[in-house]
Order: structure tokens, then sequence, then C-alpha cells
């Protein structure tokens, strides 16, 4: 009996499926056994690709990720560079200025006068004191900032590293755009097959060895989402 697209009887017993759109999935003389088996098949490597290209979005999510971070502590680190010489500009020239002044410091007077310069040197000394407290906060921010800088490049290394080993480690050489492609191409090769199942096939492919249950099920599941898709449009 052959088989015709739009009138396929479901019935238990095997048929013959004569379509040339099959010839894309394996043949021109399959059963609809056949179509269980060869969905099972497209699932299963569907799946593996699916995974893969899991992995690789994680792994390049990882370093993306890393890379944020990096470029984080890296400004970071500039930013206490720049407070660093800020605080260290700022005390030299305080210090210049004091070194000015106590150059044509006044001398106090019997009575103890004391002349609004010389009262300005006090004022110079404490601000040099506090400019080089500021300059050391300044200083221990900047070997902090530095450390987590040079830690932060060696997670980068680390996880580009990470990524290199795993990449190597596939069989092939992976290309995201194909897999992408490739999985697009089994989903609607996929969707073709289900259109000519019934849950009838699946049950006489599982009786007859031909897939395990645990393949029929998956099969199962996909033929019962399409039909309800089928329902809803």
């Amino acid at each position: 009996m052959s088989f015709q697209p739009e009138t396929w009887p479901p019935t238990p017993h095997r048929h013959v499926v004569n379509s040339s759109s099959l010839a894309q999935i394996g043949g021109l003389a399959m059963t609809k056994t056949d179509l269980v088996v060869c969905y099972a098949a497209l699932d299963g490597h569907f799946r593996r690709l699916e995974t893969q290209s899991r992995q690789w979005s994680d792994k390049q999510a990882e370093i993306a990720r890393v890379e944020r971070d990096v470029e984080r502590i890296l400004k970071n680190e500039e930013e206490a560079r720049d407070a660093y010489a800020r605080r260290l500009q700022a005390r030299t020239e305080t210090e210049d200025l004091l070194a000015r002044m106590q150059k044509h410091e006044p001398g106090v007077s019997l009575w103890g006068y004391q002349s609004p310069a010389r009262k300005r040197l006090s004022d110079m000394r404490r601000a040099v004191t506090e400019h080089t407290r500021a300059m050391q906060v300044a200083q221990e921010r900047q070997v902090l900032a530095v450390t987590a800088a040079k830690r932060a490049r060696g997670q980068l290394a680390a996880a580009r590293a990470r990524f290199n080993r795993w990449q190597e480690a596939q069989i092939e050489k992976i290309d995201p755009r194909a897999v992408e492609l490739e999985m697009t191409g089994l989903q609607q090769r996929m969707g073709f097959l289900l259109r000519h199942l019934s849950e009838a096939d699946i049950d006489e492919a599982v009786m007859s060895n031909r897939v395990s249950r645990q393949e029929a099920q998956t099969v199962r599941q996909a033929l019962r989402s399409r039909q309800w898709e089928d329902l809803e449009r």
C-alpha cells in the first residue's frame, strides 16, 4: 500500500512510505516504523548538538563575565593610581610652599607676639601632615588595586585556557553558526516526520525492538506537543 501524506490512515499494520520528499531522510521505501527510528536518531543528534551549543555559549559567557570583571578592576586600579598621584602632588606643593614660608619666617617678639604669617606656617605644617596621611591611604588602596588587577588578569588567562582546552578536546572543531544551521535543518526534518507518525507507529517500533522505550517516549512527547500546536492554530 503506497503512502499518501494527507490520507494516510493510522492503522496498526506496517505501511511502506513512497514519497519523494523522504529521499532526504533516508530513502524512498520506508515503513512507518522506519520513520520512528529515523526520528529517534535525528532527535539524539539534535540533543547532542544542543548540548554542544549550550556548552559553547556557557564557555563564551564565562569569558565575557571575567573580561567585564577585569575591565572594572583595571579601571579601579587606574583610579587608585590617579588618586595617589594627586595626593602626592598636593603634598609636594604644600611642602614647597611651607619651605618658602619658613625661609622668610618672622621671629617672635619679646612680648610673645606672633605675626599672622607665623600662624599660617602652623596651618601649612598641619596641611602637610594631612596630605601625608591621605597619601598613605591612597597608596594602600593603590597596592590593593594592583594586586586585584594582577589576580583578575590571571583569572582571565585561566578562563581562556579552559576554553581552549575544552575546544581542543572536541572531536570536531565547533562552528557555532554551522551548528545553529544544522539544528534548524534537523528541526525541519523532524517536524516533517512527525506529520506522518501516530502513537500506534511508535508502539509498533517498540514492540519490534527498533527503538528503546526511552526513545519512544521522546518521540511520543514530541508528537503530542505537535498535535497540541496544531489544535491551537
